[in-house]
């Protein structure tokens, strides 16, 4: 079923936002803390942080999963009306006697 497939979108939303935190959290932040403490404070952040972290790939994921999420709310949040018309559509078609049907 169509409507189906729209709340893949949801839960895929969710699974991103998970994978996100998880690399923000478990990898990111600790090498932050860690920049912060050991480093001069006169060399820049970035710089800071890639040196703990070894390169740029933890940013870089980062980067790309906020930029994946973004896209993927935005089409979601589009989504909506349309699959409220769908889940109308699925409802009037199981209860075809009710009298307050709006599409």
């Amino acid at each position: 079923m169509a409507v189906d497939a729209d709340l893949g979108t949801y839960a895929s939303i969710c699974d991103t936002t998970t994978i996100r935190n998880r690399v923000l959290e478990d990898e990111a932040s600790p090498a932050i803390e860690k920049a912060r403490r050991t480093m001069p404070a006169t060399r820049p952040p970035e710089e800071q942080i890639m040196a703990v972290l070894g390169g740029a790939l933890v940013i870089e994921t980062l980067q790309c999963l906020t930029d994946d999420l973004i896209v993927m709310v935005d089409r979601a949040l589009q989504s909506i009306p349309k699959t409220a018309a769908k889940l109308a559509k699925v409802a009037i078609a199981n209860y075809p006697k009710r009298k307050d049907h709006k599409i």
